[in-house]
C-alpha cells in the first residue's frame, strides 16, 4: 500500500490534483468499462493489462460480504416541548454523535418493548411509548438496517414533574432541545432521516 501510494503521489501535476483526479474518473466511466474501449484509450501505450491481453478481465472482483439485516429501535423522548436527546462517546460507532437512545431488537422482542428496555439501562427513565412514527430504512458497510421509530414520553409521576437528570450508560452528555435546534447536533444517518420525516408529521406538530 505504501509503495502504490508513493507511485501515484509521483504521478499528481502539481498543483492539479483535482483536474488529474477528475480525468481518472472519467477515464473509467467513459474507457476502462464494463466493455473498455481499448481502441479510444489516451492511455493504451502505457496500460499494462492491454499488454497481457486481459483488459476485460479487469478490475478482478473482491469477494461479496454478505449482507446482514438488523432490527433496532430507537425513541423520541418529547416532555412539553423539549426533546431528550444523548451524545454518543467519543469511541467506537459514530464516535461523538447525538442520537434518540435506543438499540437492537432481542430476539423474541417487540420494537416497542426495546424502547422501554433501552431507555430504562442507558437513562434510567421510566417511559410509555405514545405511537410508532417510522420505519426508516439505511445501510451501511454490510448491514441493512430497519429503525424502528416511536414518540414516547415520561411514565408514572416522572410525567408531571420537571425530568429528572438521567443516569447516562451509554453517553456521555445529554440535552432536553426543542425541534428547532436538532438541526445543530451532528445525528447518525438514521436518525437524520427520522427527523426530516417529523418535519412534515401531523402527529409530531405539537412538538415542532
Amino acid at each position: 500500500a505504501a509503495r502504490i501510494r508513493a507511485l501515484a503521489t509521483a504521478l499528481l501535476p502539481a498543483g492539479r490534483a483535482r483536474d488529474f483526479n477528475q480525468a481518472l474518473m472519467e477515464l473509467g466511466a467513459l474507457v476502462c468499462r464494463k466493455k473498455p474501449h481499448c481502441a479510444s484509450c489516451p492511455l493504451a501505450d502505457l496500460c499494462e493489462s492491454l499488454r497481457l491481453g486481459i483488459p476485460h478481465e479487469r478490475p478482478v472482483p473482491g469477494r461479496k460480504q454478505p449482507i446482514v439485516p438488523l432490527d433496532v429501535a430507537t425513541g423520541v423522548l418529547v416532555h412539553g416541548n423539549r426533546i431528550f436527546i444523548q451524545k454518543r462517546p467519543d469511541e467506537g460507532v459514530w464516535a461523538g454523535f447525538w442520537e434518540f437512545p435506543g438499540g437492537r431488537v432481542e430476539k423474541d422482542e417487540a420494537p416497542d418493548a426495546t424502547i422501554v428496555r433501552e431507555y430504562a439501562e442507558e437513562t434510567a427513565f421510566r417511559i410509555a411509548v405514545r405511537d410508532k412514527l417510522a420505519v426508516i430504512r439505511h445501510g451501511y458497510t454490510t448491514y441493512r438496517v430497519a429503525l424502528h421509530c416511536y414518540l414516547c414520553e415520561l411514565d408514572g409521576n416522572m410525567a408531571g414533574e420537571p425530568p429528572v437528570p438521567p443516569v447516562l450508560d451509554a453517553a456521555t452528555e445529554y440535552r432536553w432541545v426543542e425541534f428547532a435546534d436538532l438541526p445543530r447536533f451532528t445525528f447518525p444517518a438514521g436518525h437524520r432521516k427520522l427527523i426530516d420525516q417529523l418535519t412534515t408529521d401531523l402527529r409530531f406538530a405539537p412538538y415542532r
